[in-house]
């Protein structure tokens, strides 16, 4: 167990971190409304029970939906985008995902996956 470190608040000793709500968040993306540890942790259990409501589109020779979105069911605005590419239908080498600020316009993150296919040409995996 690692010793805890601690700080001088002008009248005590206090561990560091022994508050979420002490621990300040840099964000330079305004991806979320508090300032601190303790209420990014609640805004980002909020986003986990987030209505989304999911549309498919460019369908390839081969039937798969080369593009998913996923939109907030309160105002419609889109969250977050997923596209293949890459590779040869069905076979795509990549998934791209977009995720959007509240305005569904401004890129926030953008992740980017390479696609494993087994022997049988099945995806298995995305690293």
């Amino acid at each position: 167990m690692m010793a805890k470190q601690k700080y001088w608040n002008g009248s005590s000793w206090e561990v560091i971190g022994s508050d979420a709500g002490k621990v300040d968040v840099t964000d330079s993306a305004n991806f979320y409304a508090g300032s601190n540890v303790e209420g990014a942790l609640a805004e980002i259990g909020a986003g986990a029970m987030r209505q989304l409501r999911t549309a498919k589109s460019s369908k390839d020779a081969n039937g798969v939906y080369t593009v998913v979105e996923y939109r907030r069911k309160t105002d419609n605005t889109l969250f977050a985008r997923s596209t293949l590419s890459g590779g040869t239908a069905p076979q795509y080498t990549t998934r791209t995902i977009n995720y959007y600020s509240t305005n569904g316009t401004t890129v926030l993150k953008t992740d980017t996956f390479t696609i494993n296919y087994d022997s049988d040409g099945d995806w298995v995996s995305e690293v």
